[in-house]
């Protein structure tokens, strides 16, 4: 949250992302919501501390840290105005200096008054984003009773929001059906393989690029609005899209390929491709393909690759590169703490 933001509309915007909490609650439909613990924490009214802060300003926890714990540093009076050279100011989290006493800036943090510096920061910091919190819960209640939310804790109001951050190989095969291809064939195999060797960032740029979003839904089979389905391009009549409108030299000269009705496997049969799983574009063709996505859908089409190493190198381009065309992803991008 931006502390600053403190005008009745931007806390009137922080009310409305409540009562999408809510709605994500009760449809179950996940939101791809990136927040921190010292939200979550406080907003169903449970304790938050320096590890809370740590997770977004690392070095204000551990220097707070430290000087509450000086002695066991070999720091002593003497030599402490020289190593600490604080003032009873902290800086919030969108930068602002913050005094934490009257004329906070011109008074020096001393021997004995450093324990009141520590206490001091740590209310300011662990507290900064109560105003936003309350309009954020006032939402959230709107739409879900308020006694509910006192039997959970914050991490569990954070995954009934937005799902769970780690992506389960075994959990997305159980929600994936197939179009085009069956379980068993080698395509697949090589696929599921791709995948249970991504780390979990890799993982959740497949999902992104899939589905729009970076969780997936809780475990629960009825909390699953849509399943995954993967799908062979062109399998239906086995004619992928013209290229090109000219011939084959132009697009070679443009950097397209180019493809030849000859190229593309007789509409009567299946392939013979290595992938095996019926018909589609000749293997050596789909080779040069990206995979493509359809997120409102959840779709993937995935070419019948001839080999597992192939399958990685164009999904792993596509889950990296081709995110960039998405403008939802822009949208991330934008530095939003300045749009009022």
């Amino acid at each position: 949250p931006n502390s600053s933001a403190t005008s009745s509309l931007q806390l009137s915007m922080y009310t409305f992302l409540g009562k999408l909490m809510g709605v994500a609650i009760r449809g179950h439909h996940c939101l791809n919501l990136d927040l921190p613990s010292l939200l979550w924490n406080p907003l169903v009214h449970q304790t938050v501390t320096l590890k809370d802060l740590e997770a977004i300003d690392a070095l204000c926890a551990q220097t707070l840290d430290k000087v509450a714990n000086l002695e066991g540093e070999g720091v002593t009076e003497a030599t402490f105005r020289d190593l600490i050279p604080y003032t009873f100011t902290t800086t919030s989290s969108d930068g602002r200096v913050v005094e934490l006493l009257p004329d906070g800036e011109h008074r020096p943090v001393e021997w004995h008054t450093r324990h009141l510096f520590v206490s001091l920061t740590k209310q300011y910091r662990l507290n900064e984003f109560q105003q936003q919190i309350r309009a954020i819960r006032r939402g959230l209640q709107l739409v879900v009773p308020v006694r509910f939310l006192h039997f959970f804790t914050g991490s569990q109001v954070e995954r009934l929001v937005c799902g769970t951050s780690t992506i389960d190989i075994d959990t997305l095969k159980a929600h994936t059906r197939y179009v085009g291809y069956s379980a068993t064939d080698q395509v697949i195999r090589w696929f599921w393989e791709v995948m249970e060797g991504f780390p979990q960032r890799e993982r959740q740029l497949f999902l992104r690029f899939a589905w729009g979003r970076s969780r997936l839904p809780l475990r629960s089979a009825g909390q699953w609005e849509q399943e995954m389905e993967i799908q062979r391009p062109y399998h239906h009549d086995r004619r992928p899209p013209r290229f090109h409108p000219g011939p084959p030299g132009a697009a070679a000269a443009a950097g397209v390929p180019h493809v030849d009705e000859g190229d593309v496997g007789d509409a009567g049969g299946p392939s013979s491709s290595a992938a095996g799983g019926g018909g589609g574009v000749a293997p050596r063709r789909e080779d040069t393909m990206l995979p493509s996505s359809h997120t409102c859908f959840f779709q993937v089409d995935l070419p019948a690759y001839s080999s597992a190493a192939i399958l990685r190198q164009k999904l792993l381009y596509a889950i990296t590169e081709g995110i960039a065309i998405d403008a939802d992803h822009a949208a991330q991008d934008i530095n939003w703490e300045n749009v009022t």
